[in-house]
């Protein structure tokens, strides 16, 4: 595999990228994606939550480079603010969907924030066959004919009585194996860590995990045990974002590497 496009940030990698991430509110610029035609139209309107598109289309090129490069599976995860983690699921998402004609899954632990809310009552329900024996089902939303969204407890119903064995190993695998880029809005670390045994099949199919780090309210020390966390799964931890709009509006003090 070539090499990846990093977004690093000293002690996490070697770099910082800055974001900034609009919650629930439209941008008072223009929206220069405001074309994007090929794009699920509830998609789209993610990226007039982003203030810094410039910014965040280098950032989701280099998502695409890395696609390029073998990677599939994309995970985000924060210590605070969830709907600015999933506003930039969403907006990549979106990004892809409008560039490539690719068959998508956005796995979420949160399916029922405003944000994936929005985008279910939009969808059909379906049940996805997975190619296993004995063959199993697995619910999903479709939104228009190429993306999925899923949510994660179903995934994780594939394990029989609550087992995480082998067999529930492969279920997962093979039913996101159908897709050509899965985007992982990860659940906090509460949950995450209460089913570790279970997040495991999941954590196997993951190829790189972004942190949206909020300026001034994330501390070092919960961005640390994100990284370790997932590190000790055997994922590579492609960076951080940083979520600046939270931050302005924090009165907390900004924190240092």
């Amino acid at each position: 595999m070539t090499s990846k496009t990093n977004l690093k940030l000293k002690e996490i990698s070697d770099t910082s990228v800055l974001l900034d991430l609009e919650e629930g509110k439209k941008g008072k610029a223009a929206s220069i994606f405001s074309n994007f035609k090929n794009a699920h139209p509830i998609l789209a309107k993610h990226f007039n939550h982003i203030t810094n598109k410039h910014e965040f289309l280098k950032i989701a090129q280099a998502y695409y480079d890395d696609f390029k490069a073998g990677d599939k599976h994309f995970a985000f995860v924060s210590t605070e603010f969830l709907s600015s983690q999933q506003v930039t699921v969403l907006a990549l998402t979106s990004y892809f969907d409008h560039c490539f004609p690719l068959k998508m899954a956005i796995v979420t632990g949160k399916i029922s924030s405003p944000q994936m809310k929005e985008l279910t009552q939009d969808g059909v329900e379906l049940e996805q066959m997975i190619p296993v024996f004995p063959v199993k089902k697995m619910k999903v939303n479709r939104l228009g004919d190429n993306i999925d969204l899923i949510d994660i407890n179903d995934l994780k119903t594939l394990a029989k009585d609550g087992v995480a064995n082998t067999e529930y190993e492969q279920s997962v695998e093979k039913a996101l194996s159908v897709y050509d880029v899965v985007f992982f809005d990860m659940p906090e670390m509460k949950d995450f860590n209460q089913h570790k045994v279970l997040y495991y099949a999941i954590t196997q199919n993951i190829d790189t995990l972004s942190i949206i780090v909020t300026q001034g309210v994330s501390k070092t020390q919960d961005i640390t045990e994100l990284r370790d966390v997932y590190t000790a799964h055997g994922i590579d931890v492609k960076g951080v974002i940083f979520d600046c709009t939270s931050a302005a509006r924090s009165k907390k003090t900004f924190f240092n590497f």
